[in-house]
């Protein structure tokens, strides 16, 4: 829902001949259903491995908490961006936390 909502702010009028109602910017609303999801999981990815038993890389949960800490603040100030220049900073936090994740995986053995 939150990638459809940036799509078509970004893209007006191509929603409108779609027939998607006109959207007026691309507001906090639509910013938190397409950050608030990522944040959610994150948010959750990091409890789950936090009380896993077997977890001992704390650095990728300070990652992860770091990536929440940068995409709230980028939703609540996202009206300064275009909906697509916002869709990219959502996209490249994740996309710099996957490339740390895995840089930091432990090699088994």
């Amino acid at each position: 829902m939150g990638v459809q909502l940036a799509i078509e702010a970004a893209a007006p009028q191509y929603a409108l001949a779609a027939g998607a109602p006109a959207l007026e910017g691309f507001g906090l609303g639509a910013r938190t259903v397409l950050a608030g999801g990522v944040i959610l999981f994150l948010l959750g990815i990091a409890f789950v491995d936090r009380i896993n038993e077997g977890t001992q890389n704390d650095r990728v949960l300070i990652a992860r908490l770091a990536a929440v800490a940068l995409l709230i603040p980028t939703t609540a100030l996202g009206s300064l961006l275009s909906p697509l220049a916002f869709t990219v900073t959502v996209c490249l936090v994740l996309l710099a936390l996957a490339f740390y994740e895995t840089l930091t995986e432990d090699v088994p053995g």
